[in-house]
């Protein structure tokens, strides 16, 4: 590969400060500008996702968590979002290099402005690399443009943050570098890659082992030394981390279980049994056409490179996680790469009908990129870009719970990535809130726990875990049209004391609405407030319902309305209580399908009270629904 740079000959600080610029803006400052405004716009989109809400725990939140572990510290980063040390997940070395400028240097939005630079960099690099290989301004330009427009690059953008783009920013990098015959500068775009994620060693391999075929490398011992350290890095997350923490493997080869319980045993059964490889990948046959069709398909037709491209491709067809075969994630950041090298290579062959073959390839390249950024656009980017007021009530709420120093933290996948500073995060999703605990126990001993919970959540987990902290005497430190935080330090069962009979539920002639009442908070101003839902209490003395309620100043009617299984008995006991329990009425329910208590409460200052109905009796209990009046002010 000839070399594009000038000399190193000594220079005038106007010539090298000329130079440098050339050398950051390229020899099309028209593309540079076009790249620096479309990521302008990039930018804009993914900041808005995060601060509406639309960013997710297991990937922005844990990966921030890691960062800032590191960056204080805490070398080995145990991350309590996914129960495991960092390095044993995503085997992602680079991640302590980059606590630091994430320190400093904005946190999360540092993470989401180097994901869209890294963008610029590598359509820049495409520029390059395709002017080099087609000899044709223009080319590079069609070329340079389908890779701003790239709608695996788009998609990942539009998927939080990930080490993906870090492994696209090495090898951007190191084909810069080849560009200009720069061995060290190739090398350290290598290791950067090799260093941020262990599946790029894969590809890298592959790219070595075609320029060791080819007849036109710089350098055979240079791309042998590619093949070792990709070799080496491969083996070590495989085999040699998985044995230092005392794990049976990396967690990514889950998705290849059906293949084998280790890459060896996977790698020798995919290679016995090509006709069953070959029928998972025609099956998926739309993910080769996404990822071939973004550069014109020209990646098919480019000889040996394109190994490297399609490595990547044929293992996510083979994954049993869907999510691998989408652009709206992250997993085919890393294949763009490659399919911008192919396609390059393909437009050096030299024949008669070359020119039309790169316009044709250009165009439906264009075309296929088009239709599939309108279908992230519609389908991921725009609904989680839109006016979001609740949004901002989360933050303000995370934002105090961040202040707090050394607690744990109980929440949702939704909310987890705004906590990402304490200690401890535990994400209702995959474990009990007992996990928590057990982490709390041995990282932060003593620390406050936070249940930080939106309101409203069908997810029955979630409620009961609101429930369970007011029944343990949690504070409410935070409420809002949203989202709720309660602080307290004891600890109780994952799940909750009452029985959910969900079968009983759907017999019934009522619409069964999944949501505990617990999640149903009311700030009670003029209006009536109501709240509905079914829960089913099938044994004696078990609590049926409680609801939070802000009551300003005021009086209040409360009423309870029960629908109660024919020829019931037993009596409903409602509690009002602030912070002790006190019997404010008690109704005898004999054989009655509904049946009401309403208590007045005058309060002379803002309080809160928890209103609560026992069942002691026998048959099934269902609550329907609390209605909350103000009927007047206190002077």
């Amino acid at each position: 590969m000839k070399k594009l740079s000038h000399g190193n000959e000594n220079r005038s600080f106007a010539q090298r400060s000329h130079l440098l610029a050339t050398r950051v803006v390229g020899s099309d400052p028209i593309f540079f500008v076009i790249s620096m405004l479309w990521g302008a716009v990039l930018i804009r989109f993914a900041v808005i996702r995060y601060t509406h809400g639309f960013a997710t725990a297991f990937d922005l939140g844990s990966t921030a968590q890691s960062l800032y572990l590191i960056s204080h510290g805490h070398w080995l980063a145990f991350n309590t979002y996914l129960g495991k040390p960092t390095l044993l997940d995503i085997n992602s070395y680079i991640l302590y290099i980059l606590a630091w400028p994430f320190r400093f240097f904005g946190g999360i939005y540092f993470l989401l402005a180097l994901q869209i630079a890294t963008l610029v960099i590598f359509a820049r690099a495409a520029y390059d690399y395709i002017l080099y290989r087609a000899e044709s301004r223009s080319t590079a330009w069609l070329f340079g443009v389908l890779a701003l427009l790239s709608p695996a690059l788009i998609g990942g953008i539009m998927f939080d943050f990930h080490v993906d783009f870090i492994v696209l920013l090495g090898l951007s990098i190191a084909l810069f570098s080849l560009l200009h015959t720069n061995r060290l500068g190739f090398f350290i775009g290598i290791t950067i890659a090799l260093l941020s994620k262990n599946t790029a060693a894969l590809p890298i391999g592959t790219w070595a082992l075609v320029e060791l075929i080819l007849p036109h490398t710089i350098s055979r011992r240079m791309w042998w030394v590619t093949g070792i350290m990709a070799a080496t890095v491969f083996i070590f997350d495989e085999k040699i981390l998985p044995a230092i923490f005392g794990s049976s493997g990396p967690s990514h080869l889950a998705i290849f279980s059906q293949y084998g319980n280790s890459a060896t045993a996977v790698a020798i059964n995919l290679l016995q049994h090509p006709a069953i490889v070959a029928g998972v990948i025609m099956a998926h046959s739309h993910y080769l056409v996404e990822m071939a069709g973004s550069w014109g398909f020209l990646p098919l037709v480019s000889g040996l490179y394109v190994l490297p491209f399609m490595v990547l491709i044929v293992l996510n067809d083979l994954s049993n996680n869907p999510a691998l075969r989408s652009l709206a994630t992250q997993y085919s950041v890393i294949i763009a790469f490659f399919g911008a090298l192919a396609t390059g290579h393909a437009l050096s062959f030299k024949s008669a009908v070359k020119k039309a073959s790169i316009w044709t390839g250009g165009l439906i390249g264009l075309a296929i990129s088009m239709f599939l950024l309108k279908g992230l656009w519609t389908t991921e980017i725009l609904p989680q870009t839109g006016y979001n007021p609740p949004a901002a009530a989360e933050f303000q709420m995370a934002s105090r719970i961040n202040h707090l120093s050394n607690a744990a933290v109980w929440t949702t996948n939704h909310l987890g990535a705004l906590v990402y500073p304490r200690s401890v995060v535990g994400i209702d999703a995959y474990e009990g809130i007992d996990t928590l605990f057990q982490q709390r126990r041995h990282l932060a001993p003593g620390s406050p726990i936070i249940l930080f919970m939106p309101r409203g959540d069908s997810n029955l987990d979630v409620n009961e875990t609101v429930w369970q902290g007011l029944t343990h005497h949690y504070q409410i430190t935070g409420l809002n049209a949203v989202a709720i935080s309660l602080k307290g330090t004891k600890t109780f069962p994952a799940y909750g004391q009452f029985a959910y009979n969900a079968a009983a539920a759907e017999n019934s002639f009522h619409p069964l609405i999944p949501a505990y009442l617990p999640a149903v908070l009311a700030n009670v101003t003029s209006s009536k407030v109501s709240s509905s839902g079914w829960l089913t209490a099938s044994k004696p003395g078990i609590m049926a319902v409680g609801l939070p309620i802000a009551l300003p100043i005021g009086t209040y009617r409360v009423t309870f309305v029960i629908h109660a299984g024919a020829r019931v008995h037993g009596s409903l006991v409602s509690i009002l209580s602030q912070s002790s329990h006190r019997v404010l009425a008690q109704h005898m329910v004999t054989g009655k399908n509904t049946a009401s208590i309403t208590l007045s409460v005058h309060n002379s200052h803002p309080r809160w009270i928890i209103t609560e109905v026992h069942w002691n009796g026998f048959g099934t209990l269902r609550y329907f629904g609390i209605i909350v009046t103000k009927v007047g002010t206190h002077s």
